[in-house]
C-alpha cells in the first residue's frame, strides 16, 4: 500500500492544477480510506502530495497535519515538507505554521538534529510570530524554542 500511495502522490503532483471533480473525489477518498488504518510506512510517503496543486491547499495542509501527528521524524521527508510550506505560507499561515511546528516537536522529542534552511524557516517563524492569532503564535514560538534548542542559534535574530 505505500508504494501505491506514494504512487498516487506522485501521479497528483506531476497533474497540474486541475483534475476532474469526481477523480478528486475518489482521491479524496481514497486517502481517507487509507488514513483510517494510520500506517506510517504508508503515511510518510504524503510528501508528494502535499505538493499536489490540484487539491486544495487547506485540506492538504490539515491532512498533513494530521499525519504528523501519527508519523515520527524520520518517517517524514523534511526537506520537501519544509519547501512546501514555506511557499504557501502567506496564504495559509495558521496550517503552516502548525505544521512546521510539528515538525520541530519530533526534534526535540526524540533529542534529534534537524537540518531546515535558515531561508526556509525564517519565512515561516516571521508570519506565525506577527500573526494576529495567538494560536498562530504560539505554534511560531513552541517552533522557535525548539529549533533554539536543538542548537539553530541562527533563528535568534529575525529582523532579517
Amino acid at each position: 500500500w505505500s508504494h501505491l500511495f506514494d504512487y498516487v502522490g506522485r501521479s497528483l503532483k506531476n497533474s497540474g492544477k486541475q483534475l476532474e471533480a469526481g477523480l478528486k473525489q475518489r482521491i479524496i477518498d481514497f486517502f481517507d480510506w487509507r488514513f483510517e488504518k494510520k500506517e506510517p510506512s504508508e503515511l510518510k510517503k504524503f510528501a508528494f502530495w502535499l505538493e499536489a496543486e490540484c487539491l486544495d491547499a487547506e485540506w492538504r495542509l490539515k491532512s498533513n497535519s494530521s499525519i504528523l501527528d501519527i508519523c515520527e521524524l524520520g518517517d517524514i521527508e523534511i526537506y520537501t515538507q519544509i519547501n512546501v510550506l514555506q511557499e504557501m505560507v502567506e496564504d495559509h499561515t495558521a496550517l503552516v505554521v502548525e505544521c512546521f511546528a510539528k515538525l520541530t516537536d519530533f526534534a526535540v522529542k526524540n533529542d534529534e538534529s534537524l537540518y531546515i534552511q535558515t531561508d526556509k524557516a525564517k519565512p515561516i517563524l516571521r508570519a506565525g510570530l506577527n500573526s494576529d492569532d495567538e494560536t498562530v503564535q504560539a505554534n511560531a514560538k513552541r517552533a522557535r524554542e525548539n529549533l533554539l534548542q536543538r542548537g539553530r542559534f541562527d533563528l535568534l535574530d529575525m529582523e532579517d
